[in-house]
């Protein structure tokens, strides 16, 4: 299950332009409401040291590591491996004191406690959003409402600044997300596109064989989105893990019929601004532009084409790379018929 949360709100006042990336801001406001709300052992050290961790709602969604589930057949590494979390957010998009800003959520069990959510983003414009260095405040906000939408449907609203919270039933539930695509996905593979566009719209790094590959070689990129889907099918229950001999499939299949015909991109570094510190703190270089691949007509009659489809739709939504979760990585997809 796949649920996307829009906010739209106002700024209670004129506050001086963001320095760093803001999806690192709103992922952190994010994290901080929800602490707030349901930690109820704030004096904890660190949070995989509490005992509440595995049951704790915060936890298993901002601080999910391995030791959630101890019996994992992946990503065990002795507990201490990061997991991919069940949410991503987007960079804040502003229009003078206007903002708005989403939220994916991944999962049953965290969609389920969707009241939680919608306090917590409530909560986001109580704290603010990042400290104005100039009034030395912190950007508070008024949250006018919030919409909700499954893949490919259209929004409805779950909160009004008239109404509060709107309980809608959720009539429709697929337990495996890549089961929201799968309509979409035959669409693209009927028509046999010679062509795959993905356009990254916010800043991407993916570290491909140990390093950095701006190339962004598409077996790269599909054996990410099967990494991240397999570890929320393993930790959060959205599917069905892919074996090791499933994923090698997909990326000799990949690497056999999909290669980069053409770039359009721009490398920036990107950073965040430290207040305590008083100075950006550089996070590397990222890229964000276009890539044209080129399809071989054969990889069509493939039986994994239309997973693979599948897998790149569902990307739009768990994004790529380094910090997919705070709104780097995102991208479009579009494809061309010869």
């Amino acid at each position: 299950m796949l649920k996307t949360y829009t906010v739209y709100a106002n700024f209670v006042k004129k506050y001086a332009p963001f320095r760093g990336f803001t999806g690192l801001t709103v992922r952190g406001a994010f994290g901080t409401a929800l602490r707030e709300i349901v930690c109820i052992n704030p004096e904890a050290e660190k949070c995989f040291l509490c005992e509440h961790y595995q049951r704790c709602f915060y936890a298993r969604v901002f601080e999910a590591s391995s030791r959630i589930k101890p019996d994992a057949r992946i990503a065990k590494r002795g507990g201490l491996s990061g997991i991919t979390k069940p949410y991503t957010v987007s960079p804040l998009h502003l229009r003078s004191r206007n903002l708005s800003f989403k939220i994916n959520i991944f999962g049953e069990e965290v969609i389920s406690n969707e009241p939680i959510i919608v306090m917590a983003i409530l909560g986001m414009a109580i704290h603010g959003l990042g400290r104005d260095p100039i009034l030395n405040e912190r950007r508070r906000f008024v949250v006018h409402r919030i919409s909700a939408s499954l893949p490919e449907a259209n929004p409805y609203d779950i909160f009004t600044y008239s109404d509060g919270y709107i309980y809608v039933k959720q009539h429709t539930y697929q337990r495996n997300i890549l089961e929201h695509f799968i309509k979409k996905a035959y669409r693209i593979a009927s028509d046999k596109p010679s062509s795959l566009i993905l356009s990254f719209i916010t800043p991407t790094r993916i570290t491909y064989e140990g390093k950095a590959d701006f190339s962004m070689p598409m077996e790269a990129i599909i054996i990410h989105l099967a990494r991240k889907y397999s570890l929320l099918s393993e930790y959060f229950n959205v599917g069905e893990p892919f074996t090791s001999e499933e994923a090698e499939a997909l990326k000799k299949l990949v690497s056999a019929n999909i290669s980069l015909r053409k770039s359009n991109f721009k490398v920036i570094k990107l950073h965040r601004y430290s207040i305590k510190q008083g100075r950006r703190q550089p996070l590397g270089l990222f890229v964000v532009g276009d890539y044209v691949y080129k399809v071989k007509r054969s990889f069509w009659k493939h039986p994994y084409s239309t997973l693979i489809v599948q897998l790149l739709l569902l990307g739009q939504y768990t994004h790529v790379g380094t910090f997919a979760s705070a709104g780097c990585g995102e991208y479009k997809i579009y494809w061309h018929i010869k």
